[in-house]
């Protein structure tokens, strides 16, 4: 794993190099290349990005290098460091920042410091046995600019300000100043081609077994022929011209996933002009299926259950435009009560359901866009709501523990099928069926509203909040409204019972459970630019949740009294506010609710209803 230096260590290093003794090693072995060991050049272009290795042969144990590398400016524009290869990446490294002017005017030196681990258990010394060995590499880019094409840049040992020359040590700490050959960088005439369409490296999810077609563009800047190849794991695409000349082609691919393809598939595109330079991409066709989700519940056996329909379409390249969902059940466990159909689906041409088409226990839901009116097209690329399915159930206590499964059973292209905007693609997606649980009344643990089998947590009294404040946006299924009956008084899903569970969480055992005698009530004090509101109660309240009408009448700055805390939705008519005490405590005749008025008459606000709670977590009587 690649590391950075410390500047302890670095500072360390040049210390030591100062008062060294530079010199060859006596063997004269110790060499190093910047290109090619044998100084032949690297042939380049101009605009580029460019590899130098870094060669390197000895024949003892090296373990500190700092290697410099100086390039000329007018031929390299940027300078990215440098990359071990090899042993060298097990090292502790760092890249300087590139100096310009060093070793002198028009050159720019850049350098690679690394020193072996002696915390291993041997050293991880580098020691090529007297063999050239690539061990890293600098990357440099060259410059954009034609004049350079045909010329000769040299590549030169560089120095830094910091750490100097180029130097290695030994083992024993000995500095060694090793030979360097520097490779020259040669730049062609021609360059090669390039592919501008599609992207290298790009990522399309397409749905099957829908058409994916996409241009293939390929440009040669010295208006070369160009010759487009393609490698493609299947045979049933297509790869058609569209337009060529020289300097320029263009071709489409398309293709048909299998309805079985999930999987992601390869594209290997090459462009080649006429001087055999080349441009390779890879493009990366991530197949899947168009998924549907039935959602599973959990109920009490005579209590109501119900099951989300969802879709997922990841492709691109998806358009669908019709349904038709068939769906089997036990009877005996479930009783069709109706359908609710989400909002996309809305302005659809045909929505419609048929209740036992196939017998007791069955369901068929169809929907169609119309697809001669623009504003409901058929489905792309998204997540949609298709509805949701209700059910009663039996008042059976054999149910308790039984699983009954929505079946959607897959026949023929009559039952579970999408189709195309045309209607005649019409293919099975990737059902995920639901089920609903019978629980057992034994099996609710009271205070678990959150449901993950922890009662009486800070995520309970998240979810319960959320649930108070907003119970369209945020809905308790029947476990969760039997454990929401936190203080045990038979009444569910009250501001008493979340008093109650803060109580718990916060390590108190308070008194409650059996109700309360005392009498409260609300108390309106209205006024022109203000409105607040009071419990009158004969003790400490704990909490309350009000919901306020203020039609017609704009109100803003909503807050609570010091000590209470306050979440509310206010929909630009009906504020719910839910004010509470975290805390084992509560307040008495202060304003539990306020705002301020900003437009209307404060006479036409009003209170639809309200719960108050004591602080032990007792539902107060109205």
């Amino acid at each position: 794993m690649r590391k950075l230096i410390s500047a302890f260590v670095i500072g360390l290093t040049v210390v030591t190099m100062t008062v060294g003794v530079f010199g060859q090693d006596p063997g004269g072995i110790d060499s190093l290349a910047f290109g090619n060991p044998d100084g032949s050049a690297i042939e380049v272009f101009i605009d580029d990005e460019i590899s130098v290795p870094i060669w390197l042969k000895c024949d003892e144990n090296i373990a500190f290098v700092h290697f410099c590398l100086a390039t000329e400016n007018n031929f390299i524009s940027d300078r990215f460091g440098a990359i071990p290869n090899g042993i060298l990446e097990q090292w502790t490294l760092d890249s300087p920042q590139p100096v310009d002017g060093w070793p002198e005017d028009g050159l720019t030196s850049q350098s690679l410091v690394g020193i072996a681990d002696f915390s291993l258990p041997e050293t991880n010394y580098i020691n090529t046995n007297g063999e050239w060995v690539e061990i890293g590499a600098f990357i440099v880019r060259s410059a954009n600019n034609p004049d350079l094409m045909g010329q000769t840049s040299q590549l030169y040992p560089g120095e830094d300000p910091v750490e100097g020359i180029t130097m290695m040590f030994d083992e024993l700490w000995s500095p060694i100043v090793p030979g360097i050959v520097s490779s020259p960088l040669e730049f062609l005439v021609n360059s090669p081609p390039g592919i501008t369409s599609p992207i290298d490296e790009t990522t399309i999810p397409i749905n099957n077994p829908f058409d994916i077609a996409f241009p293939v563009i390929a440009v040669d800047d010295d208006d070369d022929e160009i010759t487009l190849q393609i490698d493609f794991p299947y045979d049933n695409y297509e790869f058609t011209e569209v337009e060529s000349y020289p300097g320029y082609t263009h071709f489409e691919f398309s293709w048909t996933p299998p309805d079985s393809c999930s999987e992601i598939v390869d594209i290997n595109i090459t462009a080649v002009d006429v001087n055999n330079l080349d441009d390779e991409i890879n493009t990366y066709l991530d197949v899947q299926p168009i998924v549907v989700t039935v959602s599973s519940d959990t109920t009490l056996p005579g209590y109501p259950a119900s099951v989300d329909i969802n879709m997922t379409i990841n492709g691109e390249n998806s358009n669908i435009g019709s349904f038709n969902f068939s769906f089997i059940w036990d009877p005996n466990a479930l009783t069709f009560q109706s359908v609710f159909f989400g909002p996309d689906f809305a302005d659809w041409e045909y929505m419609n359901f048929t209740v036992d088409p196939d017998g007791p226990g069955t369901l068929r839901l169809l929907g169609m866009a119309n697809h001669d009116v623009g504003e409901n097209p058929p489905l792309t690329q998204g997540e949609y709501f298709v509805g949701t399915i209700y059910f009663t159930t039996l008042g059976d206590p054999e149910l308790q523990g039984i699983v009954a499964p929505l079946d959607m059973p897959v026949n023929d292209l009559a039952n579970n099928v999408l189709s195309d905007s045309s209607g005649y693609l019409v293919f099975h997606p990737l059902v995920h069926q639901g089920d609903v649980t019978f629980i057992d009344f034994g099996d609710v643990l009271v205070g678990d509203i959150n449901l993950n089998l922890l009662p009486f947590e800070t995520g309970d009294a998240v979810t319960f909040i959320d649930h108070l404040v907003d119970p369209v946006e945020f809905p308790f299924n029947i476990t969760q409204r039997f454990a929401s009956d936190c203080n045990q008084d038979g009444v569910p899903e009250t501001i008493a019972d979340l008093i109650f569970l803060f109580n718990v969480i916060n390590g108190d055992s308070p008194n409650a459970g059996g109700g309360s005698d005392v009498v409260a009530g609300m108390r309106f004090d209205r006024r022109e630019s203000a409105v607040s509101v009071q419990a009158q109660a004969e003790c400490p309240v704990g909490g309350a949740l009000i919901t306020i009408n203020h039609a017609g009448v704009i109100i803003d700055r909503i807050n609570t009294v010091d000590g209470m805390e306050i979440r509310y939705k206010d929909d630009g008519s009906i504020l719910t506010a839910l004010v509470y005490s975290s805390e084992f405590g509560g307040v008495n005749g202060s304003d539990l609710l306020s705002f301020d008025i900003i437009e209307g008459n404060p006479e036409n606000i009003t209170i639809d209803y309200f719960d108050i709670s004591d602080s032990d977590g007792n539902l107060l009587s109205k």
